[in-house]
């Protein structure tokens, strides 16, 4: 008697099992946390500053493994953008050195940020526990990268009238007057305006000063 009917549906088991192990199997989007593939869209797009800050965020509330750094980039590749750990670290420092020469730009994309992601940023303006990110393979020193940035009058000034306009939605105004302060300390005061009083708060307390 021939095998041949047999052998075939042997083989057709054997695929659809494979077939529905192969479905079982997680997509890199289903299993990324959601913050995480927010930061790989943003990378994607090109957005960094928006991806840093969604990444530091992550970091503040969850443990960072060295596995994570293979899901975002298995994600990346999933979306066809082939990145490796040390070319998107290269590209993030490079987009991060150029608001040193293009400050407005860096008013552009902070204007663009969400709340989240907004209130992070001033929080690693304000305070020096957010000043490295520690991801195993990749330390980031976000400490060095503020200083340098407040060295910079042009950066100085985006940071001044960002704050202006954004911090006192998302933060308290004791917070507020304090990234403030920071700022003007490490400028010459220069883009201070007679009008700057008329743009703060009506409602802001003698102790907030």
């Amino acid at each position: 008697m021939s095998q041949g009917p047999r052998t075939c549906s042997l083989l057709l088991v054997l695929l659809l099992s494979h077939g529905g192990a192969y479905q079982r199997e997680p997509s890199p989007r289903q299993d990324l946390h959601p913050l995480l593939q927010k930061m790989a869209e943003e990378i994607i797009e090109g957005s960094y500053l928006n991806a840093l800050l969604d990444l530091t965020l992550f970091e503040r509330s969850h443990v960072w493994t060295a596995d994570l750094s293979h899901r975002v980039l298995a994600y990346l590749n999933s979306k066809n953008v082939a990145f490796t750990i040390p070319s998107l670290q290269a590209v993030m420092e490079a987009h991060l050195e150029q608001y040193l020469y293009q400050p407005q730009k860096l008013l552009e994309d902070l204007r663009a940020t969400d709340n989240q992601q907004f209130h992070t940023a001033m929080k690693c303006l304000l305070e020096d526990k957010w000043g490295h990110l520690d991801l195993e393979d990749v330390v980031i020193n976000l400490g060095d990268i503020r200083d340098e940035a407040l060295q910079s009058p042009g950066v100085n000034r985006s940071l001044f009238l960002i704050t202006l306009e954004r911090c006192f939605q998302v933060l308290n105004a004791l917070e507020c007057v304090e990234v403030l302060g920071r700022v003007l300390r490490g400028s010459s005061g220069s883009f201070l305006q007679p009008d700057i009083t008329e743009r703060l708060p009506q409602d802001l307390h003698e102790d907030a000063f």
